[in-house]
């Protein structure tokens, strides 16, 4: 079940298990259809900005989760959009 991949991740990221939650995110990715990817695409750039590391694919992630976000997320997803930005700006 790919959203299960989504869930799990989500609460490894809180747990501050890093590693088994991108892990999870990107499990997820991979199996899901990619118009139902944009939230676990958000979370794993979120990750990836928190950790400070690979703000490129950071940033890919978020532009795409914004560009498959259904109207109830996208102001979210382009949050996160603003915030990988402005960290490869610094």
């Amino acid at each position: 079940l790919p959203q299960a991949h989504l869930y799990l991740a989500n609460v490894l990221f809180q747990k501050g298990d890093l590693d088994e939650a991108e892990s999870h995110y990107r499990s997820g990715i991979r199996a899901m259809p990619e118009a139902e990817s944009a939230p676990a695409r958000n979370n794993l750039a979120w990750l990836l900005l928190t950790r400070g590391q690979r703000l490129d694919e950071a940033q890919q992630l978020a532009g795409d989760a914004v560009r498959l976000a259904d109207d109830a997320h996208r102001a979210s997803f382009e949050d996160t959009l603003k915030q990988v930005e402005a960290a490869r700006n610094r």
